[in-house]
């Protein structure tokens, strides 16, 4: 609030009074208190010091039999933060409350001492001055023992009254409550003279009068909003549950948009577990806008009570320190892998290379599924040549946020050599350079022209240079020795359509260069390598 003092006469000082932080909010300052399960798995709920609970994820366990075991049960719940904590906008914590269930010492389910409980008691609604329920329509002493007392379970500690009025067994329950727009679930319990069994009768909701519908913001004056406020996703992908303002149910939280892109993935379960959501991960190097959806159930008290409410909140999500490494970035190369005839894949002197960094070799397989969750080792043998993609897996190197995990990445680009010779002496013929370099750029290097005369034929569809193609393979030889595929170690070579004593290099104009790998088969190919531009390392134009 603002405050005026009185300094000196005409003279006043004006003051703000500060927001004073309580810290971050943790479990202990929630200070949850009097959790229990009873023998039956009912769930008596804790109380709550701070804070308000919005979630939990279990409502109920598994009864317990006499000759059982007693059984650590633990509840996680969701708690949204109070304001003025240090980590309000994060929304929500979780908060596990753990017990021991007990097996029944003097209580063997189903037996004569018992109530018994029948029907179901229905949902109230519009209650004010009084809403009764007559316990003696629906519960009855057990055949050897009568019922002594009722209890009766508010879940959420709604401003709802609940009182007993009358003789066991056959108690009026009556609701009432002054205040509006408020429900809660409620359960009645019922003991027996004999033993420790308990009857519990089914859960039920009481609401008050309303004549309000929930909407996710405020429409008019008869509207209540959701109204979302705080919450975060990570840029590791948690989500931090927004507060909302009423006591409906969040069922369902799913993906609308990352970064303006639509996408539907429902992210529930990891979101009520607190887990990163996978797709939420953002390593895109900078923060983006991440929009959710939000299912509600509308409480009863409201006239939609039931129904649906998705409400939409946006998110900016900051990027994470370090990128993740994936498949796609442009900055890692493989070389030095080839496929044989036989369709073994060739690594002895295959490298992965990510960002200039040599990443450990790990394995090599065909994309080809044995159907037992893996992939053959080999290809089966082709009578002709053949486009192939191969995984090649590789251990991530440090500076990512996948580093030292085993990454697997289709590579595309290879040809399996035919089984049969493809060599012939009907194939176009071309000229390759003498000399050979691990990168094109080399060519370049040096202020060197290099001569392109060294004949062979190539299995393109024509004589030109433009009818040459990835998958193409290289030979050697004459009519009257036979001709064979041409080894050329992985390397890049120029080829022209005449032979040539400067056909490549620095030559003052564009020429084509070709990469040969062990089995002649062209694996890569740049038509217009021009040394005078700032191709090269060393040239100077």
């Amino acid at each position: 609030m603002s405050t005026k003092i009185n300094s000196r006469s005409p003279f006043y000082i004006t003051a703000t009074e500060p927001t004073v932080s309580e810290g971050a909010f943790s479990c202990t300052t929630a200070g949850l208190a009097n959790f229990s399960v009873e023998s039956n798995g009912t769930i008596i709920n804790p109380t709550i010091l701070k804070g308000t609970i919005i979630a939990q994820d279990h409502i109920e366990f598994a009864a317990l039999a006499s000759d059982g075991s007693n059984t650590p049960r633990t509840v996680n719940y969701t708690i949204r933060i109070p304001d003025n904590y240090t980590n309000t906008t994060d929304g929500t914590i979780s908060c596990p409350q753990t017990f021991t269930q007990l097996v029944p010492t003097t209580c063997v389910s189903g037996n004569n001492n018992m109530a018994v409980f029948a029907g179901s008691i229905s949902n109230l609604t519009s209650v004010s001055t009084g809403s009764t329920v007559s316990l003696g329509s629906f519960f009855s002493n057990g055949t050897s023992a009568t019922i002594t007392s009722y209890e009766v379970l508010n879940y959420q500690g709604v401003a709802i009254d609940a009182v007993l009025t009358g003789t066991v067994p056959n108690q009026t329950l009556t609701f009432s409550t002054t205040s509006t727009c408020v429900s809660g679930t409620f359960k009645v319990r019922a003991r027996n003279s004999v033993d420790a069994c308990i009857t519990d009768s089914n859960d039920f909701t009481v609401a008050s009068a309303c004549t309000k519908s929930l909407h996710c913001t405020t429409q008019d004056a008869t509207t209540d909003a959701v109204a979302l406020t705080g919450g975060a996703v990570s840029s590791t992908g948690v989500v931090s549950i927004p507060n909302y303002t009423h006591t409906g149910d969040l069922t369902r939280v799913n993906i609308k948009t990352i970064a303006g892109v639509s996408n539907t993935t429902d992210i529930t379960t990891d979101v009520k577990a607190g887990n990163a959501v996978s797709a939420l991960n953002n390593t895109t190097g900078s923060s983006r806008t991440i929009e959710l959806t939000f299912r509600f159930v509308v409480p009863s008290g409201y006239s939609n009570a039931g129904a649906n409410l998705d409400c939409d909140d946006t998110f900016t999500q900051p990027a994470t320190t370090t990128p993740e490494l994936v498949c796609a970035d442009e900055f890692i190369s493989y070389d030095g892998f080839s496929i044989a005839t036989t369709g073994d894949i060739i690594t002895g002197r295959g490298t992965v290379d990510v960002n200039g960094v040599t990443a450990t070799f790990v394995r090599a397989t065909t994309d080809i599924s044995d159907g037992a969750g893996g992939f053959y080792a080999a290809f089966p043998e082709q009578p002709n040549a053949t486009p192939r993609t191969i995984k090649i897996t590789f251990v991530v190197p440090s500076g990512f946020s996948n580093a030292n995990a085993q990454k697997t990445c289709d590579v595309s680009g290879f040809t399996q050599p035919p089984t049969s010779n493809p060599c012939s002496a009907t194939n176009p013929n071309f000229f390759i350079s003498g000399d050979s370099f691990t990168s094109q750029r080399a060519f370049c290097d040096n202020n060197k022209k290099y001569s392109v005369n060294d004949s062979v034929t190539i299995n393109s569809s024509s004589t030109t240079l433009l009818s040459i193609v990835k998958g193409n393979i290289v030979c050697r030889g004459s009519a009257s020795i036979g001709f064979d595929t041409v080894d050329g170690d992985n390397k890049y070579f120029a080829v022209t359509e005449n032979p040539s004593s400067s056909g490549a290099g620095n030559i003052g104009a564009s020429f084509m260069v070709i990469r040969i790998d062990d089995n002649g088969v062209i694996t890569d190919l740049n038509r217009a390598v021009n040394c005078t531009s700032d191709f090269g390392n060393d040239n100077i134009v």
